[in-house]
């Protein structure tokens, strides 16, 4: 419709305020001080009612009138968020993070399984699966139990996923077919793989001998 529309929102700001003309006096003919001072709206050159100045320029009377008033108070300047430079009360402060990446770590020490080496096209660090069992929501409540006895804030579920993500993606709650460790799929492998029964045998009681005191350890 009007090349206008095509600029970018501020760009677009000054060329509606712009073209917003204001009277020359702030008296009338009278020589009274006007009480309401009326805009005059300008299309190519031409004074248009504001029902057509609004259609071609796509805007609504509550956006046109914030136009006009910071037009008539600050002039032709950008429109500055009230918001602008302030910090957010919701702010997640480096000590919150600390906080999440200490919980989970220790949850990591204490029950997690590592791996032998970092998956192929991934990070340096060696996965570590948390059980199966174990989940983020349970996390989180472990976790905002002890900043309750703390007497400091604890982050929302969500917030506390995305410290998770991002400061700690190698620890991992394993899924039923990770939840295995590196040695127990060699051994499994390797029960597969024997040929004679006297191999299988032995294979099996290997594998079972392995699972067992990997279950001792982990209630430890």
């Amino acid at each position: 419709m009007l090349d206008v529309q095509a600029l970018e929102t501020q760009e677009k700001e000054f060329s509606i305020m712009a073209l917003l003309k204001v009277p020359d006096t702030e008296r009338n003919s009278k020589g009274e001080k006007r009480q309401r001072i009326r805009p005059t709206f300008r299309v190519n050159g031409m004074v248009v009612c504001r029902q057509t100045f609004l259609l071609l320029y796509c805007l609504s009377v509550d956006k046109l009138k914030a136009l006009q008033k910071h037009f008539l108070e600050q002039g032709v300047v950008p429109r500055v968020h009230g918001n602008t430079g302030r910090k957010p009360a919701h702010a997640i402060s480096y000590d919150d993070v600390l906080r999440v990446v200490r919980c989970i770590q220790n949850t990591s020490n204490e029950r997690g399984i590592p791996q032998p080496a970092a998956p192929r096209g991934i990070d340096n660090f060696p996965l570590v699966y948390l059980s199966a069992e174990t989940t983020k929501l349970a996390r989180h409540e472990e976790y905002s139990t002890t900043c309750t006895n703390q007497q400091v804030r604890a982050l929302r579920l969500t917030a506390f996923k995305d410290v998770w993500r991002i400061c700690l993606p190698h620890v991992r709650i394993a899924s039923p077919r990770d939840n295995v460790c590196a040695t127990c799929e060699k051994m499994r492998h390797g029960v597969m793989d024997a040929i004679t029964e006297e191999e299988k045998l032995l294979a099996v009681d290997a594998l079972k001998t392995h699972i067992l005191q990997a279950q001792t350890v982990n209630k430890i």
